[in-house]
């Protein structure tokens, strides 16, 4: 209706009604744009805010995950501290020595929450998020899973193979089912358990702490084990501070 219209004002020469209808048309056009901005502006937006919504639920499971992981391995740290302490003590007591001996060589790996990040460095999607001093926090904290690395380092340590290479597989039993992991209802490990009874022969717990004792580089692997154990740790207690830093920085946006 508008082109016939236009057509019909040309051939009358009616140029006033030509350039109001050239107006109309490009007011037209500006607010159709207009409006399609505002309606992507509004999804993205909206977008913008579940993503981050997502993120900062990722993360407070992972600083929750963090204090867990800080707690068990407080735990395996002084099984291991008061292994070394005792390991030249011919008086310690058989079954309190082979219960930290071993529970030094427990572990957990605890990988981070990141499949939202993930899916937004997949989709092109991180800048969506929060402002640039955001991003470039989240971007620095998923770049080490310390959590993961303490837990990798235990279970693939030289003290942990030497020492359940030597402890008899009778002690080992016993200390797995009256001390170990605890797991929660959802049956993922939440802590460690260290006051426990193993209920055996004080004669064979005296022969298996004297095997563990005169076992070759039990000593040394068990010092170096414990220095690089302790660093790790203080890794997992840097990366909670970061994720609280994180957190509060996203709250803050949102």
């Amino acid at each position: 209706m508008l082109l016939r219209r236009v057509i019909e004002h040309v051939k009358a020469q009616n140029w006033t009604a030509v350039a109001l209808d050239f107006v109309i048309v490009v007011v037209g056009v500006f607010i159709g744009i207009q409006m399609a901005n505002w309606n992507e502006a509004r999804a993205e937006k909206k977008l913008a805010t579940a993503l981050a919504s997502q993120l900062l639920a990722d993360l407070k499971q992972d600083r929750v995950l963090a204090q867990l992981v800080l707690d068990y391995f407080s735990a395996v740290s002084d099984a291991a501290h008061v292994t070394i302490d005792q390991l030249d003590d011919p008086d310690t007591d058989p079954e309190a020595f082979a219960v930290n001996a071993y529970n030094a060589t427990e572990f957990m790996i605890t990988p981070q929450h990141r499949s939202t990040y993930d899916e937004l460095l997949a989709t092109g999607s991180l800048g969506l998020v929060g402002d640039a001093n955001f991003r470039n926090l989240l971007v620095l904290y998923y770049r080490q899973d310390s959590m993961q690395t303490l837990g990798q380092y235990v279970r693939d340590s030289a003290y942990r193979e030497t020492l359940r290479r030597t402890m008899p597989h009778s002690v080992q039993e016993a200390v797995r089912s009256a001390c170990g992991d605890i797991y929660g209802d959802s049956g993922y490990i939440i802590g460690l358990k260290v006051d426990c009874e193993l209920g055996m022969p004080e004669d064979d717990l005296r022969a298996a702490v004297e095997a563990i004792r005169t076992r070759p580089s039990m000593a040394e692997d068990l010092r170096f084990y414990l220095s690089t154990l302790d660093a790790h740790i203080d890794g997992v207690s840097g990366m909670k501070h970061r994720l609280d830093v994180l957190i509060e920085t996203g709250e803050a946006l949102h």
